[in-house]
């Protein structure tokens, strides 16, 4: 947990006092701060204020932390900071030709307030997260979504009740924000603008910070298991729901990559989740006809054969016995081979 104690919650408002007025040093007509704040079971909420002294800025924020902490500490398990630069104010058109203008979806990184005192806005973060900004397809043009938009005012603002329509607005204010996120008593400086926006900085010490990442990743995916040995992928942010396409390839690079993490920590607990999720291949993808074998896709009255699958599919099973010396998928990675050898495209009847 990020902040659990009241000393905690007092070096974090110095820290974050210190660090605001380190970013006010280039003189601008409003100061605004961010929090993005959580914890583990619920996506993080968003409030900030704005003002043109930082004091007033500091104070309002001090206060809130306040009363959050009171009100329950597991809010502060996951805390980002952001503050305010470069505000402008632009015409609504322009931003929807900017946006329309992309040539693929999420590359608009700027936030956006309806009004000039920030009291209806949101990070770039939010935007895609609620899905404000969206397309279709990805190689299709974006577009602001406007129930998704009064979907995502009316939660964060209960207070406002009526509607946005996207074809009245006029002017809006485009934003960006420098980012630090708070972990184990410091504040960890992000990337600010740009396709990197939010995204954390490497410390100096890259080589322990890789390893870091490589074992804590490791144990994401190995969470990821259910116990029938299928992946849960993840789930679409905007509507909570859980991605569904699920493949050959995926299951069996995602396998190949968790085993990977072995060469670097080795860790037996992980084994057993592997076991059951090679299994899960075995038994709904792999399917052999006479001395030759296939990892099938589609559904049970189309099967397609993808020979990219048995190449994952034999990946997966030489890497888990180059891991482990234990040789009891040797069998099916051998039936996969002569299946890419004799086919060019083939068709299984099922």
């Amino acid at each position: 947990m990020t902040i659990s104690t009241y000393k905690g919650l007092q070096e974090f408002k110095e820290k974050l006092k210190h660090w605001a007025k380190q970013q006010n040093k280039n003189s601008q007509a409003k100061c605004g701060l961010f929090l993005s704040y959580g914890n583990k079971k619920s996506r993080c909420k968003v409030w900030n204020t704005v003002d043109t002294d930082l004091e007033k800025v500091l104070k309002r924020t001090c206060n809130f932390l306040d009363k959050l902490f009171e009100k329950n500490t597991q809010l502060l398990e996951y805390i980002k900071v952001d503050y305010l630069i470069n505000l402008e104010q632009k015409s609504w058109q322009d931003v929807i030709a900017e946006v329309t203008a992309q040539a693929h979806n999420n590359h608009f990184r700027k936030g956006i307030s309806f009004d000039a005192n920030l009291e209806v806005c949101f990070l770039e973060q939010e935007i895609y997260g609620k899905a404000i900004i969206r397309s279709v397809v990805y190689n299709e043009p974006n577009f602001f979504d406007e129930k998704n938009l009064n979907d995502a005012i009316h939660k964060k603002y209960p207070k406002i009740t009526r509607q946005f329509h996207l074809d009245k607005i006029d002017q809006v204010w485009v934003f960006d924000t420098v980012g630090v996120f708070y972990e184990n008593g410091a504040l960890l400086e992000l990337y600010s603008t740009g396709p990197e926006n939010g995204v954390r900085k490497p410390t100096e010490n890259k080589k322990k910070e890789i390893k870091k990442i490589v074992l804590d990743n490791a144990e994401f995916l190995h969470n990821e298991i259910s116990e029938n040995g299928r992946f849960c992928y993840g789930y679409f942010p905007a509507y909570d729901r859980e991605i569904k396409s699920y493949n050959t390839v995926r299951h069996c690079t995602a396998i190949y990559a968790l085993l990977e993490t072995l060469e670097v920590e080795y860790n037996e607990r992980y084994l057993d989740k592997i076991n059951k999720s090679i299994q899960y291949a075995i038994n709904v993808f792999y399917k052999e006809k006479e001395n030759k074998a296939f990892m099938i896709d589609g559904s049970e009255h189309e099967s397609e054969v993808k020979l990219g699958s048995n190449a994952a599919a034999i990946f997966m099973f030489a890497k888990y016995q180059e891991i482990t010396q234990d040789s009891q998928y040797q069998q099916y990675a051998e039936k996969l081979a002569e299946g890419i050898r004799v086919s060019g495209s083939v068709k299984m009847t099922p």
